[in-house]
Protein backbone atom coordinates (compact mmCIF):
# COMPACT_ATOMS: atom_id res chain seq x y z
CA UNK A 1 0.00 0.00 0.00
CA UNK A 2 1.21 3.48 -0.85
CA UNK A 3 2.37 5.54 1.80
CA UNK A 4 -0.77 8.17 1.01
CA UNK A 5 -2.89 5.68 1.14
CA UNK A 6 -2.08 4.70 4.35
CA UNK A 7 -3.29 8.18 5.41
CA UNK A 8 -6.85 8.11 3.41
CA UNK A 9 -7.62 4.88 5.60
CA UNK A 10 -9.76 4.18 8.57
CA UNK A 11 -8.19 1.97 11.54
CA UNK A 12 -8.77 -1.37 11.01
CA UNK A 13 -10.50 -1.27 14.78
CA UNK A 14 -11.46 2.41 15.47
CA UNK A 15 -12.99 1.60 18.95
CA UNK A 16 -8.89 0.43 19.46
CA UNK A 17 -8.29 4.09 17.92
CA UNK A 18 -10.45 6.21 19.87
CA UNK A 19 -9.45 4.43 22.94
CA UNK A 20 -5.45 4.93 22.41
CA UNK A 21 -6.34 8.38 21.99
CA UNK A 22 -8.19 8.72 25.43
CA UNK A 23 -5.65 7.22 26.90
CA UNK A 24 -3.10 9.02 25.21
CA UNK A 25 -5.54 12.27 26.70
CA UNK A 26 -5.42 11.10 29.94
CA UNK A 27 -1.67 10.32 30.09
CA UNK A 28 -1.18 13.92 28.99
CA UNK A 29 -3.42 15.51 31.74
CA UNK A 30 -1.80 13.78 34.13
CA UNK A 31 1.61 14.25 33.18
CA UNK A 32 0.27 17.95 32.88
CA UNK A 33 -0.73 18.09 37.03
CA UNK A 34 1.86 15.76 38.08
CA UNK A 35 4.78 17.85 36.76
CA UNK A 36 2.85 20.83 38.57
CA UNK A 37 2.42 19.40 41.39
CA UNK A 38 5.84 18.25 42.00
CA UNK A 39 7.35 22.10 40.37
CA UNK A 40 5.27 23.66 43.32
CA UNK A 41 6.54 21.16 46.01
CA UNK A 42 10.04 22.00 45.26
CA UNK A 43 9.52 25.29 44.93
CA UNK A 44 7.91 24.52 48.83
CA UNK A 45 10.71 22.70 49.31
CA UNK A 46 13.67 24.79 48.62
CA UNK A 47 11.55 28.24 50.41
CA UNK A 48 11.57 26.24 53.43
CA UNK A 49 15.24 25.25 53.12
CA UNK A 50 16.00 28.69 52.77
CA UNK A 51 13.43 29.50 55.79
CA UNK A 52 15.52 26.96 58.09
CA UNK A 53 12.02 24.71 58.31
CA UNK A 54 13.66 21.22 59.30
CA UNK A 55 12.76 18.44 58.21
CA UNK A 56 9.23 19.71 56.41
CA UNK A 57 11.18 21.13 53.89
CA UNK A 58 12.75 17.58 53.44
CA UNK A 59 9.51 15.98 52.98
CA UNK A 60 7.83 18.25 50.24
CA UNK A 61 11.09 18.29 48.11
CA UNK A 62 10.99 14.63 48.60
CA UNK A 63 7.41 14.53 47.12
CA UNK A 64 8.64 16.86 44.10
CA UNK A 65 11.72 14.69 43.01
CA UNK A 66 9.71 11.41 43.37
CA UNK A 67 6.86 13.49 40.94
CA UNK A 68 9.44 14.39 38.70
CA UNK A 69 10.75 10.67 38.48
CA UNK A 70 7.51 9.48 37.43
CA UNK A 71 7.23 12.35 35.33
CA UNK A 72 10.20 11.27 33.85
CA UNK A 73 9.37 7.59 33.00
CA UNK A 74 6.27 8.79 31.57
CA UNK A 75 8.11 10.96 29.40
CA UNK A 76 10.90 8.20 28.90
CA UNK A 77 13.55 11.04 29.44
CA UNK A 78 16.70 9.35 31.08
CA UNK A 79 18.49 12.42 32.03
CA UNK A 80 15.07 12.95 33.86
CA UNK A 81 15.19 10.34 35.60
CA UNK A 82 18.86 9.90 36.78
CA UNK A 83 18.18 13.17 38.71
CA UNK A 84 15.62 12.63 40.17
CA UNK A 85 16.24 9.13 41.21
CA UNK A 86 19.58 10.69 42.70
CA UNK A 87 17.37 13.39 44.92
CA UNK A 88 15.18 10.55 45.87
CA UNK A 89 17.85 8.69 47.21
CA UNK A 90 19.33 11.71 48.67
CA UNK A 91 16.39 12.86 50.41
CA UNK A 92 15.68 9.63 51.54
CA UNK A 93 18.85 9.31 53.33
CA UNK A 94 18.56 12.44 54.95
CA UNK A 95 14.77 11.39 56.34
CA UNK A 96 16.23 8.14 57.54
CA UNK A 97 19.24 10.08 59.18
CA UNK A 98 16.95 12.69 60.42
CA UNK A 99 14.74 9.71 62.48
CA UNK A 100 17.40 7.94 63.48
CA UNK A 101 18.92 11.23 65.38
Amino acid sequence: MHSWVAHLTLAANSQQAYTGRIMNLFKDNLTWYLKWASTAALISGMLLTALNVYPLNMYLSLSGVVGWLAVGFLWHDRSVIVLNTVGTTIYVGGIISTLID
